[in-house]
């Protein structure tokens, strides 16, 4: 069965908000000409409503994980991996929808995986280069830690 690399990716935000409504879904579209954030209010009921697309100044690319999107515990930050630029890119959740605080290097080739400690670390697998980055989370953006790109296990076939 073939598996389609270029699928759109959703994850479920707690108290974060979209078009001033708590609890917002976000999904990816990982296009290769311009890769974007959409934003869904969800209703009490469970359903859903668009509440914007927000490009991620990136584009997408073959994506192996289901963790290319992540929102932070406090669900105040959205932050998304760019396969096809190398790239990641971090969004403020406001009441008005999201707000690209930045997009920056991955530290590597074919990001594939992003997570959030708190609302201050981000950590970003790269598939291609088969490293793992870390970067500082701020109001101005992401700031790669030094010393932080380290390569995976030796024994690590697929990250």
């Amino acid at each position: 069965m073939a598996v389609n690399k270029w699928r759109a990716r959703a994850v479920l935000a707690g108290p974060a908000q979209a078009a001033g409504r708590p609890g917002a879904v976000y999904t990816m579209t990982n296009s290769p000409t311009g890769n974007a954030i959409q934003a869904y209010a969800r209703a009490g009921d469970g359903s859903l409503t668009p509440a914007g697309t927000y490009p991620t100044g990136g584009d997408g690319g073959t994506l192996d994980s289901g963790h290319s999107i992540a929102v932070s515990a406090g669900g105040r930050v959205v932050v998304a991996v760019n396969a096809g630029s190398n790239s990641v890119s971090a969004f403020a959740a406001t009441p008005r929808g999201l707000r690209l605080i930045g997009t920056a290097s991955s530290g590597g080739t074919d990001p594939d995986s992003v997570t959030i400690a708190g609302d201050g670390l981000v950590y970003v697998l790269n598939a291609g280069s088969k490293t793992i980055a870390g970067f500082w989370l701020g109001d101005r953006g992401l700031r790669a830690i030094p010393g932080s790109t380290q390569p995976l296990g030796s024994g690590a076939m697929v990250p």
